[in-house]
């Protein structure tokens, strides 16, 4: 076996899938795959379990992960030590990058495809660096496009496959530990990884969270904040975004759905007809035309108080209105 870890994007398919076709590609053992969220303090916490195979002839490939700017010496710190001990990082992305971002981190990496790209997702990007090219592999990869760039589904079986993806992946990086995380998402690569879309455990993941979703859902769609004359904003803490987003634009027969975690501070934007991604942009965030999102200081927008979440309406109108 290569010495090779993966670290992707845990929060949907997109990043679960890039790791599971280089599982697929390179035979590798599910140890190897380590999943991350954005934040500084994820990513230290994959990289303190992956760093025991730094050395001669080691690779990571990081997939799926844009890189903000507070992390960038996090990340320059991690490639310098893999090379320095005579190791590779290759990274594939397709979110905004900034130029900082793209000459400091993208810039000493051994390749890096990265930066916006409203053509591919990550998975797709993968596949072609990794030329895989069967039957399974480009099915599996046009439903995470679907999922990933927030288009309809052009099969029910794909509406399906993409539903099932994200209410379980949302499931399991709500609720669990990082550790626990881990091992559930590696259990879904390794299910791709075996040439079937979903198995009984994912499936269970999927029923289990749906409930509790459409119930924290409808709770949220009670009290909605229309800004502007086309953003409908709603609040609601451990929800699927791009449903909650869905069922925001629905309710309120706005263009553009916004969800927003007070207690995490993370926001998520989608519309089926505007170019979100430089409100994402003002808000701290990125993302794609139709499926974007952002994190907000909650020193600076306290959202537990109706003062904090009134400053940061104010703030969304103001940028909707000049973007939009």
């Amino acid at each position: 076996m290569q010495n090779i870890a993966v670290l992707s994007h845990c929060a949907d398919i997109d990043g679960v899938g890039a790791a599971s076709l280089l599982k697929i590609k390179y035979n590798l053992p599910s140890s190897r795959l380590f999943f991350s969220g954005y934040a500084k303090e994820d990513i230290l916490y994959a990289e303190s379990k992956f760093r025991k195979f730094y050395g001669k002839g080691f690779v990571l490939f990081v997939t799926d992960l844009s890189v903000n700017e507070p992390t960038v010496p996090v990340w320059i710190k991690i490639i310098k030590e893999i090379k320095a001990k005579g190791g590779k990082v290759f990274w594939f992305d397709h979110h905004p990058w900034s130029a900082y971002a793209m000459k400091n981190v993208a810039g000493i990496c051994d390749a890096a495809i990265v930066g916006e790209n409203e053509k591919y997702c990550a998975t797709e990007i993968t596949k072609q660096e990794l030329q895989l090219n069967t039957p399974f592999v480009n099915e599996f990869c046009k439903v995470v496009h679907f999922s990933d760039f927030n288009l309809k589904p052009d099969t029910k079986k794909h509406y399906e496959l993409v539903k099932a993806y994200a209410l379980s992946i949302t499931s399991i990086t709500k609720a669990k530990s990082s550790a626990g995380m881990q091992g559930k998402l590696r259990h879904i690569a390794d299910v791709i990884a075996s040439r079937k879309f979903v198995d009984k455990k994912i499936k269970d993941e999927e029923r289990k969270f749906e409930k509790l979703n459409t119930d924290r859902i409808s709770k949220m769609l009670k009290n909605l904040h229309l800004v502007g004359r086309k953003v409908a904003i709603g609040f609601a803490t451990g929800v699927q975004s791009t449903q909650a987003c869905g069922m925001v634009i629905k309710q309120s027969g706005r263009d553009v759905g916004i969800v927003i975690d007070p207690k995490q501070g993370k926001g998520s934007i989608r519309s089926l007809k505007s170019n979100i991604s430089g409100l994402a942009a003002a808000l701290g965030g990125g993302g794609h035309p139709h499926a974007s999102g952002f994190e907000l200081d909650l020193k600076k927008y306290p959202l537990g108080s109706e003062a904090g979440r009134i400053k940061l309406m104010e703030k969304i109108g103001k940028e909707s209105s000049r973007l939009l």
